[in-house]
């Protein structure tokens, strides 16, 4: 894949979706979320009733449907995902229903939609309004009867094809020249990835000079840098598959990730190895 590819910028992207990074991170961080929400519920009742009920009315007001996965004690917590959702977007839920994915309308709802990954969200019609649009749009499907299954998950989730739960958290490995001091940093990887929620227990910052760096560069062969890999679990976090990669880099046959797109930096420099010179994106 060439190094350089037109389409939308990586500071584009984080300017478009600063409102999911805060949902998707619940994906990971479930039960500490929670425990915010927890705190926040006591504060709303120190408004009075006048500003509790102007504030009901002017709440986008929607069903949902949470399908869990009750094998699945590692799953991210969705309720809490629909309760982040709801407080962030000034909207609110009337009705929840919650069904395991083996009860018998739990089974009726996967068919129906065609679901393959749980736990999930299924929202009623009158949650594609508003600021509520923007962010259960991005990250659902709209089904024939105005419902939106949320389809672009955050690991870990089980694979109802495979039967397998699938993690995350990928180990990252940025590739650098430490002597282009003009190059664009990967600090600008760092912010993708915290947009979309991805997160990592081990990542390494690599010279290309290395050993490990040049087995990595031949490996993937690897013509620009900074550039990033992550390992095979960074493919599970469905939203950022769907919506930023395909413009950014590769798949590669081990299910490694390698950023290869240096246009999609925007404006900056970077340091092409094959012309072994720092050149403008």
């Amino acid at each position: 894949m060439s190094a350089k590819k037109k389409g939308r910028t990586i500071r584009k992207t984080l300017e478009d979706y600063d409102l999911l990074q805060p949902l998707l991170f619940l994906g990971i961080t479930a039960g500490f979320i929670t425990l915010i929400l927890l705190l926040q519920i006591p504060l709303a009742g120190l408004h009075t009733q006048n500003q509790t009920n102007r504030s009901t009315l002017n709440k986008t007001l929607f069903n949902i449907t949470l399908i869990s996965e009750q094998s699945c004690t590692d799953c991210y917590d969705v309720r809490a995902f629909a309760d982040g959702l709801a407080l962030s977007t000034n909207s609110n839920y009337t009705r929840v229903d919650v069904y395991d994915r083996t009860s018998e309308r739990g089974k009726q709802l996967i068919e129906r939609y065609n679901i393959t990954l749980v736990p999930t969200i299924i929202f009623s019609p009158r949650a594609n309004q508003n600021t509520t649009n923007r962010l259960v749009l991005r990250l659902s499907t709209v089904e024939d009867d105005g419902n939106l299954v949320m389809r672009y998950l955050n690991p870990p989730y089980k694979n109802l094809t495979s039967n397998t739960v699938l993690a995350g958290q990928p180990n990252i490995t940025f590739i650098i020249n430490q002597e282009c001091s003009v190059c664009f940093t990967i600090d600008l990887f760092i912010d993708l990835f915290r947009a979309y929620g991805i997160y990592s227990q081990y990542a390494f910052v690599l010279s290309h000079t290395s050993e490990h760096g040049k087995e990595i560069i031949a490996r993937y062969n690897i013509t620009a840098i900074p550039s990033v890999v992550l390992d095979s679990r960074g493919a599970h976090y469905t939203a950022f598959m769907h919506e930023a990669w395909p413009e950014l880099g590769s798949i590669e046959t081990d299910g490694a990730l390698v950023f290869r797109n240096v246009s999609a930096v925007g404006n900056g420099a970077y340091f092409d190895l094959v012309l072994n010179q720092t050149l403008l994106t």
